[in-house]
Parts: C-alpha cells; structure tokens; sequence
C-alpha cells in the first residue's frame, strides 16, 4: 500500500489561494462567538478593590480604563467633577480584588485586618471628603468581574478553559437531563468533551467523544442542576441507553466527578446556566402541543429540509421534535428545539421560499410535489401555527454575508473535521455552505449566519488545528510555481504593471539609517530579500520582520497601525507583536497593487522615522540615495516630522547659487537702529543683507532644560521691568558689567496683576527685588492657576500678545491649570512641535504663574 504524503512546498495557504482563485473572504467580524472567544474579562469600565502598596490590609476601588494582558491602566474612585490620575497595576504583582471583596470578608470574619480607605495622598487632597459614602454612591450597581479572571493563569475563555476540566451537559433529547462531561482538548473555545461514564460501560459500550463551543446553550457549571432542583436532574446520555442506578456504577462515578470537579473547577462565569429567552418563550409552552408538524434542517445531515412532529413539550419553553419517518425501519433523529430556535420553520415555509422539500421516508402520493394538506390529512394531525415561529430581524445578507464568500466550516456528519467551504446561497438568516474538500455534487450544508460551527478564514491555522483543504487546492499550488519559474521577478516596481498583484523582491538595506524604534544590529541579521510572491504575503512577511527586530515591538505594532476608514486599495492584516509572554495584535493596512509598493515601502519608514529608503524594491548595496549614512539622527528627525528645516537638506547636498552680501554691524549700530533683518532687506532691494542680531542676555535662570534655560522671574532686576506690549521706556540706563545692552530683548506681555512692578534695589551690580512688592504685583487679581480649567489657561494666553495663538492649541489638548503648570520646553519641542521662539516665550509665561502660585496660593 502507497501511502500519499503531501509536499511541503504544496501546504494549503489560504491567502495564496484566494490571491490566485480571486476569491474573497468572509469579515471576521461576523463571527461574533469568535470574537467573544478572544476578549478579555477585564473590560474598561469594570471596578476592582486595588490594595494599596504601602498597606497590603487597605483596599480602595478602581476603574479599568484600559487593558493590556495583565497590566491594566487604572484610576481610583474619587469626589465628583474630579478627574483622577492613571496608574498601571501588573495583576500578577498586586493584589487585585472584586468589587465587594472587602465587604465579604468582613462578613465572613468579622476580625478580618482587610479595609477600605483610600491612598493618603488621596486624603491629603481632599481632607472633607466623605470616601465611605463616596464609596457607596460610585459603586452601587457597577459591574466588576469574577475572581477567577483575577489569577495569571489568563484572561480569556480560550485561555481560562483547560485540559481536565469538568461541565455539566444538557442531554440534546431531554432538556431536564444533565449529565458531567471532560474537557479533552479546547481548540480556540471549542471544547472537545467526552461523558464521564463507568469504567465496566465504556469498555463495553464505548460512548463517543463530541464538540461544543463553549457558549453552547447546551453547557453549564458542574453542579447546576442540583441548584435548580426538579425537575432538573442527572441521568446518563441518552445515547448509552442506561438508567441511573448503583448497579452500574453511574451514581459512584456521578458522586466521583462532582468531587473531582472541585480540583480544578471550570470558570463560573463562562457558564451562567440557562439561557433567558424573550417573550416568545411561553408560545413552546401553550401554542407548541403534542403530534403539531413543522418543518426543519435534518439535524443529522443539515442538508435538506424535513417534516417533523412535537413529541415533547416542556414548562421551560423547549420542546422536542422528531423527523418524521413513515417506513419505521430505523430510529428517525430527535433533537430539542424551542421558538427561537433558527432551524424550524412553519409547515409550508419550503414552498413559499422555492426551496425542496424532503418527504418522510415511505411516504407515497400521487402527486409529483409533497403536499402538506394532503399530508395533515392523511396523518390527521394539525401544523404548528405560524405566529409561534420566531422571525429573525436581521438577515445574513444584512450582516455581510456574500454568496461566493469563503470560511471554514465543521462537517455535520464528522464534527472533528473543519473544511474550508464556500457560501453558494442566502435565505434570509440561512447559509447554504459547500465543503470545498468534496465533490461539487455532494449537497451544502444548512447553517445560521449566528452559527457557532463555522470560523473566519485562518481559525484553524491561528489555533493549530488541521483543516481540510478545497479539492483544486493542489493545482493551485502548482499553478503559483509555474508563475514563479516562468514569470522573472521585476527588479524595480517600475517593469511591474500597476493592476498586478505580484510583488518583486523586497530588499533589506541594513546599513541605512534604522530610527528610534528599530534594531539595526537585528537588521542586519535579517535576509537579504523576501519575495517575490502575491503582494500581501510578501508585505505581511517584511512588516512582521521589522516588527521583529524592534526595541518594543509593541510601540512599532501601534505605529503601523490602520485607524478609522481603511485606504482606497489597501487591505487589513492583522499583525502581531510579543512582549515576554504577552501577544498584542493590530489591524495593519498593506497595499494590494504592484504600483503601490515603493510608495508603501516609504511610507512605512516615515512612520517609523527611518531613511526612506531602510526597505524596498530597490537594493542600493550601502550606496543609500539620501546619503543617511553621512547624516545625524537630528537631521532625519526633523526631515520626518517637516516642523523644522535642518542646515543640510536631506540628500546631503547643498545648494550652489548667487552669494548673499552679509553686512556686519557692530553692537552700538544694532542698538542705535533696531532694525530687523526683514527691514533691511526689503530697503536694499536685490542686493540683500543680513544684520548679525544683538545678543539677548537673560538673568540667572532657575529651571534646567536640555541645551536651553529660562530666566528666574524670582531673581528680576530693574533690567527686567514688565512693560505694556513691551515697550516700557523705564530700563535704565546702567548696564551689565559684561555683554551688550538688554534694551532690544522683547518680553512677552505679562498679565495686568503684575505690571509695572516697582521697588527694585540693587546693591553690587545684581538686580534684587523687594519680596512683598513683588508678591502683591504678581498675585493682584489672578485667581488660583490650581484650580484654572482649560478655557481658563485658554483665556490666560489669548490676554497675551505673544502667545495668543497658541491658545486653541492647548485648550484642544486640555491643558488645564495643574497641566499648564507642568509643562516645561523639551515637552513643547517635542510633544507639541511648537517652535524654539514660541516654546521659550510659553515658558516664560508659565514661570510666571508658577511663582504667583507658590508665593500666594501655597502659604
């Protein structure tokens, strides 16, 4: 016997066949159970009691703001109108609680140390506030999350449901029947379960294995059923025929399992027990009788439609159908169903939407068509009336489900195989699906677009789970060797045509200049190239190599990421990032066309800040065309961010042209004319000059920046007298020892509590001041810059005829009095983009207030 082993080279990859078969895939959006699979608990908005780090008795309730894995961006509950600082809590470090931790630990042991009172600084700020009934007023009715998602072991169900774990399943032919199921494996929240039976049984009789998804209506907590009571209660599988008895054994194991449970518990909150059902709950209870017939999917194929009887009516709403089967030679399927259920329909539903109906095995007519009167005749029986079925709002199509989409999905009749497969029909909130891996003859299955046994293209990939390919999928995998043997990889993204999708080689130019966030000892141990090949392949393999070969992975993940709408002719990747055990993702937008590649290429370097030319479709071999080997780090970074212009331009080059005659004048001319340079070159006309600029000398300065300082306001001399608009004629007429005069030094306009400040001394050569007359000067009429809002400090710089305009800038970036306060000049160079002259006169201002603060507001 042969044995037919698969080429590696011929390995099923979904984004190359749908590159060469032009297909499309289903959003992964649409698959709502998928989604919630990969959520984390600790949503924003929840309330945890955080322990405080210097008391690990005392507890004060937070709210998550943002989360990331285990480190979850916090801000402690606080007085009304009061915007509380954020701060960062590894969980796994600290002691995170649920809301109410405190309190039930109080209840349980009224000796216990554990309390709730705020960080002291918080008191401190706020020594009349009332945190106890602060306490209850913010916390009452918010949501918090169960301790379970509090522990390191993870933070999804992906990750909170494991191996060995325990649940309780409904049996799918009696909803009052629970029986203990294992978890074997948890394939991305899909839970492959094998019944807990007696050893003597299964050898026998061996049960066999099943798949749920985890928010099966079908799966609940170990321990449910003895919860609710009656008529809930444990009986054996349906499938294994057997009573509950200790003959057999079930009660010793049923006892046995409920013990074990207990070691490794499953997540309560994962399984909530049963599910509540809306208005048309009561109509499985009153309207839904006994020997009614309905139609529905054929649950043991899910490929034609069937007539079926209600057999079973239960107080809960559900109730249980039968196909139906005339010849009585075999056991037709039965399943539990209920009025929302999306695979019943009211008797007649086939022929009103021209679709087949499959009439019960033996049934004989002489007419061509299966006829539901004849057959309710006949059967002398009545059809479930059509206001019982439930109608769904939305349809599939509203959703944004396509016919010719592709997905993967389970195969009815083997659920441990998932098949790649093809949307072929949509009817109403109905898919008609083919398995791409047989035969075209072979029907489509029948699933709901809410069904949670079919996946986004790449699920089984991304969670390690074999998927059967489409039958064709081999010669697509030759076919794209043939186009890669035949057709030669362009050299440049010029030879290649702008409609086409296959991308040239993608070079590493390694000894180009790398940008702040990037490794250039890591580049260079990249390859050379990577392509050529469909262009979204290549580019997802370039972007997730640069993001491999970063400082943080994480910060270059969120450069690249796309926000908002998505680019005309761009498509979405999602990409990943790792950060010691934690795995971020972003949706990346990457180009789709070979005309778009350079243009990307470079774009992606300006968001990283790197020589534009780091990667691409050229390979300059060292010999950058910008020359960034012979350029600083300053210089790109100006030449990125385009706020700034550096004395080289970025080739490296300068340019070559007429001259300009610099006339220089000395010191005493500057003072005598006080003309600008702007003034002097318009009088000359052509012959253009430039006027060296007296040199501006400050005081002493208090606050140390890089490279730059700012004047203490505390230390100002008469030499430093507030003008209006600047132009007070007091300055007098003694100079400093050493340096050129301060008469043509322009002063921002100070506000009107601190002009014309008087009772300057002086005494050996230095400017002093007389402290009360400066005090009162500087506070008159100033209210406390503490507690100034945006609109205030707004209102503050637009009374100023200097910073004016920055006004709406910083009020847009909420920038409040505390915030105003803060602020310093590497944040406005660098943070803000405000220019040097701008960003030193702001600062200017902002010493002012701080000194009128600290001398009047914080005696």
């Amino acid at each position: 016997m042969t044995l037919f082993v698969e080429d590696a080279d011929d390995a099923f990859v979904w984004q190359d066949y749908l590159e060469v078969t032009n297909e499309e895939e289903v959003p992964h959006a649409l698959f709502h159970h998928v989604e919630l699979s990969m959520e984390s608990s600790l949503q924003p908005g929840l309330i945890l009691e955080v322990a405080d780090k210097n008391d690990k008795n005392k507890y004060w309730p937070a709210t998550i703001k943002m989360n990331c894995g285990a480190l979850l961006s916090m801000s402690y509950i606080g007085p009304k109108k009061t915007r509380m600082p954020e701060f960062w809590v590894d969980i796994t470090k600290v002691d995170v609680r649920p809301l109410g931790w405190c309190k039930q630990q109080k209840e349980a042991d009224p000796e216990s140390k554990v309390f709730l009172d705020p960080p002291s600084t918080m008191k401190e700020s706020y020594p009349d506030e009332d945190w106890h009934l602060l306490n209850s007023t913010a916390t009452t009715g918010k949501q918090t999350v169960a301790s379970e998602c509090l522990s390191s072991e993870g933070h999804t169900p992906i990750e909170r449901l494991r191996k060995g774990m325990r649940v309780e399943v409904q049996d799918e032919h009696n909803p009052y029947f629970h029986w203990i199921a294992t978890i074997i494996d948890n394939v991305g929240g899909r839970l492959h379960l094998r019944y807990d039976v007696p050893e003597s049984f299964s050898a026998e009789n061996p049960v066999p294995d099943f798949w749920l998804f985890y928010l099966s209506p079908r799966l609940f907590k170990v321990g449910w059923a003895d919860e609710k009571g009656a008529p809930f209660r444990y009986e054996p599988p349906s499938i294994t025929s057997a009573a509950l008895d200790d003959e057999g054994g079930w009660g010793t194991i049923l006892e046995s399992c409920k013990q074990e449970s207990k070691k490794l518990p499953s997540p309560a909150d994962l399984f909530e027990g049963e599910r509540e059902m809306d208005s048309h709950s009561t109509l499985g209870e009153t309207l839904f009788k006994e020997g009614m017939k309905l139609e529905t999917v054929n649950p043991q194929n899910h490929v034609e439609i069937c007539p079926a009887t209600v057999i079973n009516v239960y107080h809960t709403g559900h109730f249980t159908i039968q196909v139906d089967s005339i010849s009585g030679t075999e056991m037709p399927p039965i399943r539990v169903s209920y009025p929302e259920d999306p695979y019943i329909f009211y008797a007649g539903w086939s022929k009103s939407n021209k679709i087949s109906l499959t009439p019960p095995n033996g049934w004989v007519s002489e007419k061509e068509d299966f006829d539901w009167d004849e057959y309710l005749t006949t059967t002398m029986s009545e059809a479930v009336p059509k206001e019982c079925f439930v109608k769904k709002e939305e349809t599939a199509a509203d959703m944004g489900f396509e016919v010719g989409q592709k997905l993967e999905s389970i195969d009815i009749e083997n659920d441990q195989t998932i098949c790649a497969a093809t949307i072929t029909k949509i009817l109403g909130h109905l898919l008609w699906v083919h398995l791409d891996c047989y035969e075209n003859l072979k029907p489509s299955i029948i699933v709901s677009a809410d069904s949670m046994d079919i996946f986004p293209v790449g699920w089984c990939g991304s969670n390690g789970y074999p998927l059967k390919p489409p039958m064709d999928h081999l010669e697509v995998c030759r076919k794209i060797k043939l186009e890669e043997e035949e057709l030669p990889a362009p050299k440049t993204s010029e030879t290649t045509s702008a409609k086409s999708s296959w991308c040239p080689k993608i070079y590493f130019n390694h000894k180009c200049f790398t940008g702040p966030y990037l490794s250039k000892g890591k580049i260079a141990l990249l390859p050379k190239f990577v392509g050529p090949g469909p262009i979204t392949l290549v580019l997802k393999e370039v972007l997730s190599q640069l993001i491999s070969t970063a400082y943080k992975s994480r910060q270059v993940l969120k450069e690249l990421t796309c926000e908002g709408k998505v680019p005309a002719n761009m498509h979405i990747e999602m990409l990943k990032a790792k950060l010691k055990t934690a795995i971020f993702s972003a949706n990346v937008a990457i180009a789709t066309s070979a005309d778009q590649v350079e243009e990307y290429c470079k774009s992606v370097c300006q968001k990283l800040q790197s020589c534009p030319y780091l990667f691409g479709p050229d390979c300059n071999d060292g010999h950058c065309p910008v020359g960034c080997s012979t350029l600083s780090k300053s210089q790109f970074t100006s030449y990125w961010s385009k706020k700034t212009k550096t004395g080289v331009p970025i080739d490296g080059t300068r340019k070559r042209g007429r001259k300009r005659k610099v006339k220089l004048l000395k010191d005493e001319d500057v003072a005598e004319n006080g003309k600008d340079d702007e003034s002097d070159q318009s009088s000359h006309g052509d012959a253009e000059y430039k006027e060296r600029p007296a040199k501006k000398i400050f005081p002493a300065f208090e606050m140390r920046t890089r490279k730059a300082k700012l004047p203490n306001f505390a230390l100002l001399g008469s030499s430093w007298v507030w003008g209006n608009d600047g132009a007070d004629d007091q300055t007098p007429a003694r100079k400093r020892r050493r340096g050129p005069s301060t008469d043509s030094v322009q002063l921002p306009t100070p506000p009107s509590s601190v002009k014309n400040m008087e009772g300057v001394v002086r005494k050996r050569g230095r400017p002093r001041i007389d402290r009360s007359q400066h005090r009162t000067a500087a506070t008159a009429g100033l209210t406390n810059p503490a507690m100034w809002s945006k609109e205030d400090v707004a209102k503050y710089l637009k009374k100023t005829h200097d910073c004016c305009c920055l006004a709406e800038r910083l009020e847009a970036e909420d920038i409040d009095g505390k915030a105003f306060m803060m602020l310093n000049l590497p944040t406005l160079l660098e943070n803000f983009k405000f220019t040097i002259r701008y960003s030193i006169k702001l600062c200017q201002h902002i010493e002012l207030v701080k000194y009128a603060y600290l001398t009047e507001y914080c005696k």
